[in-house]
C-alpha cells in the first residue's frame, strides 16, 4: 500500500512545498542551497554537519593522567568530582 497524500502527483507536492518554503523563509527553494539570505522574522536554514564515528570509538577509554589539570581552585574541583562521581550511583 502506498502512502496517502492530498496530491495526485509528485510535481504537485513539490510545487506546494516550494510555495510554503518561499512563504516561511522568503527564499526560493531552487536557489536555497547556494544563495540563501536570512530574512527578518522568517525561518532560517541551519547547516548540519553529520560526523560518522563508530560507537566503539566514542567510548574508547583514555588515560586521565595524561589530561591537563583544570584551572579552577581545589574546592570547586573537588565539588565537581564529587557530583560527577558515577561510582556513587
Amino acid at each position: 500500500m502506498h502512502q496517502r497524500s492530498p496530491f495526485n502527483s509528485v510535481d504537485e507536492a513539490k510545487k506546494e512545498f516550494e510555495k510554503i518554503f518561499k512563504q516561511k523563509t522568503g527564499n526560493d527553494w531552487s536557489t536555497a542551497e547556494t544563495s540563501f539570505v536570512k530574512q527578518p522574522k522568517k525561518y532560517n536554514l541551519i547547516k548540519v554537519c553529520y560526523s560518522y564515528i563508530s560507537y566503539r570509538e566514542s567510548l574508547a577509554p583514555f588515560d586521565y593522567e595524561k589530561c591537563a589539570e583544570a584551572a579552577i581552585d581545589k574546592k570547586k574541583r573537588n565539588m565537581i568530582e564529587e557530583i560527577a562521581n558515577y561510582t556513587m550511583y
